[in-house]
Order: structure tokens, then sequence, then C-alpha cells
């Protein structure tokens, strides 16, 4: 309770139906327990002796939330030390410092004040004589949105009571207890109860009337049931007006000059080629990942699906065909496209209404439009028929880092040696893989692939086979895939217009905001928000690569049949992790985003770990070279933002602040069957990424990694070295209350100064029975002792004239006996 008129009382006359105006009534003045003590507080400047007495001018009241006591705010500001600690410390700052000029103690902070209680209340909680003490102490809190701090209040609806008072006079400082009607505290507040129930009571319908007109109208927009009905949605159909004639609407859409690419070029091998090389001048790598990076395009001319490895059913293939080879009892969602709103239907259900019209029945038949974009194949027939293209199965996280061995049971051979070593695939589809002893075996990836997936016990991301079917005139709304996968696109039949925005970070950063408001999707077109957008028009026969984080939306002009799927890679983790926090951010359901994600991330990080591990090992019984790859240098450098992310997902596990939630949440979804120890995997793979990328730039990339939100969104551009450094001690003094230089951050120590004694060997003559014998006799023997000895000094200086010595010493001792040897010819012991 803060801010309160005083209350007053309500003389009410023969007429019941109209109230009259509240006079005062004999009764005892309302006082602030603070004045009888120290009087009333005077403004600065009033002088005692005027005509004016104190109790004409106003002050600001409030009253304790819990024994209704009504105290000047006066008086608690300026009273001591005692009386100050029931405001909070904020906003005494806020008063001393920034409110001096607007009357200082007077100022009328009560109106940021949600509930305030007396040091009277306060104490009694406290004290052990309290029989029923709260379980929370009794303390003020601030209004919510409070920091920062602002005079003007917020505007709140009207109520019938509000309406029929006159209007309230801008407030001054007041400096009485009195109100401008001469009441005080308690009458006020009679006064306004009472005439609220007069009101209510009496006024009837016309009081409802008064506060329906007073209330704030809503801005809703009313249902196009015309649009619902002829299946286009009511924000949809000023999308389709505006895309079929973007100049009458003021805007621009510009044609994509993507370029089409030789299918048979697209593989690994051509992402770990230089743009400089002659297969690569023309199309460089970096169409497919990095800031440069755009929708690649296989035309018909160019090779088509087939010269990229792909293969999908021929062209007689129809949604009836699908149906049958599915499943046609399979549930799938079909998306509304009037509502947007989707619905479980089988396939068969969806195959009979996509079924061509009759001349007899053409006008009852399909009358809404429809669309299919979540049929996932796998493990169906129509999958056999269907395979992605070759540089989606070489690069997809799924296929070539999810281990599919973990379930326990059913373990076959070629599980078993996936988990051993990476299997990084050779142009012509095979795999060299290393076992134990250092041996090499080739093996068909393909096959094993299959074999593996279809043996699988536990369940793993299905998200690389998709069979989409939209109708003519269907719509699917700015989005960017889950996660930012990229994705492979192939049309079977039909035609499809797609609308891409480049994922820049204005550009990201705009899709955020419009995505999370439900507003802005119903009444804003999205390239309004960014710098373009473009288009581009496929047709059957057509292929298209989406690179990740690419915005687009899709336009249906035909029936249409394709086929697709989404992956993940090495090439682009920063923009997939950060596409990740978009969803978390703008709450998107879990059933939406990428499956497993963060066990799929795990496994990924293992199997890289793995492969640096090999590509460093010493093989010294091995006959042939290491068969292991070095790993590309953007490959490394995004596997910084990959250690980011799984350090960040530990430090939730640390953080006692975190919900016992979000913990289980992180936990559950660690493999912890492969992997032992999370936080010693990520170390081992930063530093072998960083070692691999060398040592002059092991500081420089991670500290370039600047991390946004939960440390997961790294900036763009390059970091000054020193300044990031000065910044990171400079946070280590906040925490440790040390100077920087004082701890061990990035502490380098000077090298160990070694010097080796010469052997010194002692050999004399003993008697011992040989060992392992029956026999119990003693039998000349020699021993021979030979001793060594280390010494490692170094010396290294700290901030301050401080200064270290360190002296190590290491002795070795080897002692030897020999039975039965022939002393006079026997050599002395060689020491190596």
């Amino acid at each position: 309770m803060s801010d309160q008129n005083p209350p007053t009382e309500i003389i009410q006359t023969g007429q019941t139906d109209i109230p009259d105006v509240p006079v005062p009534q004999q009764e005892e003045q309302e006082t602030c327990p603070l004045c009888k003590l120290t009087g009333v507080p005077q403004i600065p400047g009033s002088e005692p002796g005027s005509d004016t007495s104190s109790y004409d001018v106003e002050l600001v009241w409030i009253a304790c939330s819990k024994c209704d006591t009504w105290y000047h705010s006066a008086c608690l500001m300026l009273g001591d030390e005692k009386v100050r600690t029931t405001i909070p410390h904020e906003i005494i700052q806020e008063v001393e410092g920034n409110r001096k000029e607007e009357g200082g103690a007077w100022f009328n902070w009560p109106q940021w004040i949600d509930r305030w209680y007396c040091y009277t209340c306060i104490a009694r909680a406290s004290s052990p004589s309290n029989p029923r003490p709260p379980r929370h102490p009794p303390k003020a809190t601030l209004k919510k949105g409070v920091p920062p701090f602002e005079s003007t209040k917020p505007k709140r609806p009207a109520s019938s009571a509000s309406l029929a008072q006159p209007a309230k006079q801008a407030k001054k400082a007041r400096t009485s207890i009195l109100n401008q009607d001469g009441e005080s505290p308690r009458q006020a507040k009679r006064a306004r109860s009472s005439l609220s129930a007069q009101i209510q009571g009496s006024e009837g319908v016309e009081a409802t009337q008064s506060s329906n007109e007073g209330r704030p109208k809503r801005n809703i927009k009313p249902l196009d049931y015309h649009n619902l009905n002829n299946s286009i949605a009511t924000p949809t159909n000023q999308w389709l007006d505006l895309i079929a004639d973007p100049g009458k609407y003021g805007r621009v859409i510009l044609d994509a000059k993507y370029k089409s690419v030789p299918g048979n070029l697209l593989s690994r091998s051509w992402l770990d080629s230089s743009s400089s090389s002659s297969s690569s001048s023309d199309y460089p790598p970096t169409l497919f990942y990095g800031p440069d990076r755009e929708p690649i395009i296989v035309r018909p001319e160019n090779g088509g699906f087939t010269s990229m490895g792909g293969q999908i059913p021929g062209k007689d293939l129809t949604v009836q065909d699908v149906a049958r080879l599915v499943g046609p009892k399979r549930m799938v969602d079909v998306i509304d496209v009037s509502s947007q709103q989707s619905s479980q239907w089988t396939l068969q259900k969806w195959a009979d209404y996509l079924l061509p019209p009759s001349s007899s029945s053409s006008s009852s038949t399909r009358k809404k439009v429809y669309n299919i974009i979540s049929l996932e194949i796998s493990d169906t027939e129509l999958a056999k028929k269907v395979k992605p293209p070759k540089l989606v199965r070489e690069v997809d996280w799924v296929d070539n880092y999810w281990n599919f061995s973990i379930s326990g049971k059913g373990k076959n051979k070629a599980m078993e040696t996936s988990t051993l070593t990476p299997t990084p695939a050779s142009d012509d589809g095979t795999a060299v893989n290393g076992n134990r002893n250092g041996e090499v075996k080739a093996e068909i990836v393909e096959e094993d692939r299959g074999d593996i997936k279809e043996n699988a016990k536990a369940p793993y991301p299905k998200v690389q086979l998709y069979c989409l079917m939209g109708m003519k005139g269907a719509w699917t709304d700015w989005h960017v895939d889950f996660a930012a996968s990229s994705v492979y696109y192939t049309i079977h039949t039909g035609s499809k217009v797609f609308y891409f925005i480049r994922p820049t970070t204005a550009n990201l950063k705009a899709y955020a905001e419009w995505s999370g408001s439900f507003e802005r999707q119903q009444d804003t077109w999205l390239p309004d928000m960014c710098d373009e957008v473009r288009k581009v028009v496929l047709n059957a026969g057509d292929t298209m690569i989406i690179p990740a984080g690419y915005i687009h939306a899709v336009y249906t002009p035909m029936d249409s049949i394709v086929f697709g799927g989404n992956f993940l890679h090495s090439y682009d983790i920063d923009t997939q992790l950060r596409l990740r926090q978009i969803e978390i951010d703008t709450k998107v359901p879990q059933r939406f985003r990428f499956p497993m994600f963060e066990k799929l991330c795990w496994f990924v990080a293992e199997r890289y770990n793995s492969q640096l591990r090999l590509l460093r090992q010493y093989r010294p019984r091995s006959t042939v070279s290491n068969p292991t790859a070095p790993l590309h240098s953007r490959v490394l450098s995004q596997l910084i933002h990959l250690c980011d992310f799984l350090s960040n997902q530990i430090s939730i596990l640390h953080n006692p602040e975190k919900e016992q939630r979000s913990k289980n949440l992180v936990w559950d979804r660690m493999p912890h069957e492969l992997i032992r120890d999370p936080e010693a995997l990520v170390r081992e793979l930063r530093w072998r990424v960083l070692r691999e990328l060398g040592e002059g730039e092991v500081h420089h990339s991670s500290l370039s990694v600047a991390n946004e939100r939960n440390g997961m969104k790294a900036e763009n551009g390059d970091v000054n070295h020193e300044k990031e450094m000065k910044r990171k001690k400079a946070k280590l003094s906040r925490v440790f209350d040390k100077k920087g230089g004082s701890r061990t951050w990035l502490f380098d120590p000077p090298k160990w100064e070694e010097s080796i004694t010469p052997p010194r060997i002692e050999t004399s003559l003993i008697n011992l029975p040989r060992p392992f014998t029956s026999k119990e006799e003693e039998e000349e023997a020699e021993k021979t002792v030979s001793t060594i000895k280390q010494y490692r000094t170094r010396t290294r200086e700290f901030e301050g004239g401080g200064l270290v010595v360190e002296q190590q010493e290491v002795v070795f001792v080897e002692r030897k006996i020999v039975w039965g040897l022939d002393r006079r010819e026997g050599g002395k012991m060689e020491v190596d």
C-alpha cells in the first residue's frame, strides 16, 4: 500500500441514489507516529513563524501493509537509521542522488513501493517473544518494473468508482496529514469504500455502461470467415497478394542469381579444398559455409540429383503410392493453410483428399488447401527408394558421429568397430578404420551405415528423409529450420517458390524479434525488418541445398511432391548454436526443435577427440602411414564453439542458482554410457583443437570467442588481445579481491634447467641363495649398484619484485645381482 489518499466519510441524505459530497466528521485527527516525537517536518525554506500552518501543506502518506498505520514519507526518509532501514536502499540512493531538486525527502517516492512495513511490525516479527513468527520476515518490495525509477505511473483500466470521482489534480509535494477536503487518512479510506458501494448498488446498469466506456478496448482483428472458408489464412492472403505484385505494395523482391553448381562436384573433398584450387575457382567451398554462403542449386542440365549421388523414386510416383509405401494408417500432421493449425490425418485420408477432381464432383472436393511438411519416412518401404546426396551423407552428424551401439543389447561387429575410431569417408565411398593393433582395413560405409541404423536399439534423430506434399496455393511462413540445420531439397513433382533472407547478424536479430511476437507474425512482412529478400523458383528435377541459418518462406504454385532432409555439420557450428538459442528465447516447443540435439553434440565431441588423438598417436609397429586425415582449419575453428557450448552445459550442473529441473535435463542428455567424465572430454578436446590450430593461435582463438547470453553466441570480428587480457585479469581481481597478476590465470612458467651426473657404479661380492630354487644354500654372487642423479632448477619473478627459485633432485638407483658368472671374464654392467 503506497501513495494512498487519506480515507474519508460519506454523509448520506434522504436521496439514496446520489452520493453527497464528503464532509469531514468530528473525529480525532490522524497523525503520523513519527511526528509525535520530532514534529511535522518542514519543507526547506519555509519560515516557522509564517501564517501558513504546517498542516495546511500536504505531505505524501504511506501505510504499513501489516498494521495499516499511516506515516509521512518525509518523516521516514528524514528519520534515524532504524526508521530508514524500512525503506529499500535503492530508493534511498535514488532520492538522495537524483531527486534533490524535486523535493528530496518530500519527493513522492512511495509511488515505487509495492509493499511496505513499519519498523514496529518488523521488530515484532523477529522478536523471540512472538509465538508465531512469520516464515519470511517482512520486507519492503518494489513494484514490478522498478528500477528504472520513473515519476509517471503506469496507466490502468478505469473502474466505475474512479469514473464517478472528479478528476484528480496534479500532485505536488504534500506536507500535511489532511487532504484537499480536510480529511484524515482513515476518513478518506472509508469514504472511497462507501462511495464505491453506493455507485455499484444505486446506478446498476448505468454504472456498468460507464465502466465499459472507460476501459481501454483491445485491438482485436475480427476473423475473416470468407478467407477461412476459402482456405486462405487471414494473415496469408495479404502475403499472397504481395508476392504476386510487390510493386503495388511498395516492396521489392529481387531475383536470386545463385550459382548452378555441377552435381558431381559436391562432396567433402570439395569442402576441404582451398578456394584457389583449379576445381574450386569457379565454385569455392565457401558457397556452403562461412559468411558468404548461399543456396546451392543443381539443375537437370548440371547433372541433376543423381549426379550428386542421390536417389529418388521414378516420375510415376503418386500420392497414393506414398500412402501405400509408408503405410495407409500412418498418422501425419496436416496443416490447414487457412488457419495455420495442424490436425492428425491418416495418409490414406490425405491421399483420397488429393485425388484428381472428377467432372461430377469437382465442385465439392478440395475446398481447402492443406500442406504436409513433416512426414519422416525412415524405416519404411519408401525410404529404400530414397538416398540423400553424397555431400549430405559425408558431413551429416547423425550418420557419421551418432553412436548407435548405445542400447545395451544387440551389438554387432560393425557397431563395435564404429565406436573405436572415426570413419572419414574417402572419395570412392569407403572409409579407412584403424583397430587396436594399428592395422588398417577398408569398409563399405553405405552398407554398414544402413545395417547400423536398422539394428539400432535406441532412438536416434530421424530428420534426414522427409517426403513433403503440398497443394496448390500452400504458403509456409518465414522460418529457419530447427537448430539452423542445412537442408537438401529436390522437386519430384510440381514446383516451389522460395523467398530467402540472408542470415546476417542484423537479420537474425530481426527474425528473433519477429518470431517471438504473435502480433508481428500476423501483420508484419518480415523483409521490412531486414535488408533484402530474394526469390528462387524450383521446378521438377531441380535440387537445392540451403546452408545453415537461411531464413526462408515457401509458396506452392501447383501440387507438389518433394523429397528432402535436414542435417547438421561441422562447418557452421556457431550458426547452429546461435539459432538453437533463438529457439529457446522465442519459446519454440520442444517437438519442433532438432531431436536429441545436446546428446548429438556430445557424440560429435567424443568422436572428434578420438580422431585428434589418433592423429597424434605414436605407432611404432605400424608399417603404413597414419590413416587419420588432419581436420580442415574451418572445422577446427568451429569446434571451439562446440567446446564452449558443452562447457556451458557443464556449468549449469555446478551453478547453485539453477533449478534442479534444468540440471536434470542437462544430465539426462549426456551419454554417460560412453562418456564417463564429460568435463575432462571438453578440456581435452579444446586443448587438442588449439594445438592443431598452432601454438601462435592458441590464445587468439580462445580469446576471440566472445560469448553472449549463456556464453554460447560467438561474436564476429577480431578481438584485441591485449584488451581481452586486461578484462579477464580485472574480472579475476574482483572475484578474488587480489591483483590479477598474483593468480595463475594464463600462467606461463619458465623452462627448467636440467643437469645429469655421470653414473656412479659400485660392485661387490655377496653370498645369497638363488631365487626360485628349492636349495637354500648360499652362493657367491656379484652385486652391482648404479646411481644417477638429475638436478632441475628454474627461477621466475612475479609482480612486486618477488623472486622464486625452484629446485628438484631425482635419484635413479639400479641394482643388479649375477650368480654363476665368472668375475674375471664378466664385464661391468652398462648403463643407458
